[in-house]
């Protein structure tokens, strides 16, 4: 997954974690790096590390305030630079899957800002067993056995919404202008 910040920064997600082979000897966690022109001549050449967390990393999506939002197979989050080291130092659970699955593809995937100003996440199917995807305020949706979902709240983690269901693994969600 990438997007762009609000600064106009590329950030994009280097997984480490998904199915890595037995004798991976790289990072035991995701990381996001950033990609910005740093001399002005149109041309991304510097990269630095933006976040470091999280395990089966699918996506990003920028929401306001210099908040991104990170789907993790368990969770949601959002990340943010606070004091302008390019370095994320401030991060909030959005949302949580709770279940007994593992597999990455099935967990918390695609995320989009809609029209609405609503953040839309993917839920893979989760091989039919129970799960429950619980919000910051509370606000829950639960299932098992319908497939996958597209699910909604607000950019502070409140009011989750079941948007859509019977999906597979929803990865990418995008919304056009119609």
């Amino acid at each position: 997954g990438c997007c762009f910040d609000d600064k106009g920064r590329l950030l994009v997600i280097e997984c480490h974690t998904h199915f890595p082979p037995e004798d991976y000897e790289g990072p035991s966690e995701d990381r996001i790096y950033s990609f910005d022109d740093s001399n002005g001549d149109g041309v991304l050449d510097r990269q630095q590390l933006f976040y470091e967390g999280g395990s089966a990393t699918m996506g990003l999506c920028r929401l306001s305030d210099g908040w991104i939002s990170v789907a993790t197979r368990s969770e949601v989050i959002r990340i943010r630079d606070t004091d302008g080291d390019n370095v994320a130092d401030e991060s909030e659970t959005l949302v949580r899957l709770v279940t007994a699955q593992t597999y990455p593809h099935n967990g918390l995937t695609g995320l989009a800002v809609g029209p609405d100003q609503w953040l839309y996440i993917g839920q893979g199917e989760n091989l039919g067993d129970p799960y429950s995807i619980v919000a910051a305020d509370g606000s829950k949706q639960s299932g098992g056995g319908e497939g996958g979902n597209i699910v909604r709240c607000q950019f502070d983690g409140s009011n989750l919404q079941r948007y859509a269901t019977g999906l597979w693994n929803p990865f990418g969600m995008y919304f056009d202008p119609a």
